[in-house]
């Protein structure tokens, strides 16, 4: 620890002050809200959780309703963002999409992210020949362009809310293994991990209690971003009819059936577009706050 030795006015030394040591948490904390647009990204996504876990309460119509009566009707005081071609109240069938857009998001980054690691972390560890058969096979699923292979798989299985969570993780999952992977091999040859080996310690605790704590710091960077992906992927299935199936309301459906009187009725696109474009600010935002906070190289030096 580092202290610090001051000197009376008869010039005798007093006891050595011992200087409280900032930990790394700590740090980390003040790296992060340092940046004001970390703080709008944390604002944001605060935001898109409040709309996804109270969106169907606080919705004023049922956003499955039809109302004939009310077709295209402009923003009014009764319908504050205007009504689709069906009569339905655009801003209750926002409210309530924004909880299956982000469900979406969120769940297909835990089933990109919890395989990716798992074998990120095996092979990297390992190595040898399966180090090689893995990295070529993800290396096979990265070389199809991403849009693409999810349009397979939902085309296949079918489209389905589970369907398209299942084709953005499979589309996502290598990017997690590959950083993983890089990461473990990177950690197993510290000098620490090696004394560690050399004193007869198992494998699975070397991994657990020394590996992936070094390693989860990007992780969580990159399922940040993978969120507003995740949820990006999801609107252009949908846009392009693949997606999750009407009238189930979710961000991409909206654009893909606004689109078709996106000259009469403008808001029928503006404002889904809006909410994708503030998911994947926010959680850009927020995951760039985090790799600068994560940052190992800024940990004090101990």
């Amino acid at each position: 620890m580092a202290s610090a030795i001051a000197r009376t006015p008869t010039g005798a030394a007093e006891e050595p002050r011992v200087l409280p040591r900032q930990s790394f948490l700590v740090g980390a904390f003040y790296r992060f809200i340092a940046r004001r647009l970390v703080l709008v990204g944390v604002v944001l996504v605060f935001f898109l959780t409040f709309l996804a876990v109270f969106g169907r309460i606080i919705a004023p119509y049922d956003p499955i309703k039809q109302d004939l009566v009310n077709v295209l009707a402009p923003p009014s005081a009764a319908h504050v963002l205007g009504t689709d071609e069906l009569g339905r109240d655009t801003l209750s069938r926002l409210l309530t999409g924004s909880t299956i857009s982000l469900q979406v998001g969120i769940v297909a980054v835990l089933m990109a992210s919890i395989p990716g690691v798992v074998i990120g972390v095996v092979v990297g560890y390992r190595g040898g020949w399966a180090d090689s058969i893995v990295m070529r096979i993800l290396d096979g699923f990265m070389a199809f362009p991403s849009l693409v292979l999810a349009l397979t798989i939902v085309s296949v299985l079918g489209a389905s809310v589970f369907n398209v969570m299942l084709a953005i993780a499979v589309t996502s999952f290598p990017h997690y293994g590959r950083l993983v992977r890089g990461q473990v091999l990177a950690c197993r040859e510290f000098d620490y991990i090696l004394a560690i080996r050399s004193v007869g310690a198992r494998d699975a605790r070397i991994i657990f209690r020394h590996v992936l704590p070094n390693v989860i710091s990007p992780v969580l960077v990159q399922a940040s971003l993978g969120v507003g992906f995740a949820i990006t992927a999801e609107a252009g299935l949908s846009f392009l009819g693949l997606g999750i199936q009407p009238p189930t309301p979710t961000w991409g459906t909206m654009i893909q059936v606004g689109f078709q009187y996106l000259e009469i009725a403008p808001w029928l696109v503006m404002a889904p577009g809006s909410m994708i474009f503030i998911a994947v600010l926010g959680f850009n935002l927020l995951g760039d706050g985090l790799r600068e906070a994560l940052d190992p190289h800024l940990r004090p030096v101990k």
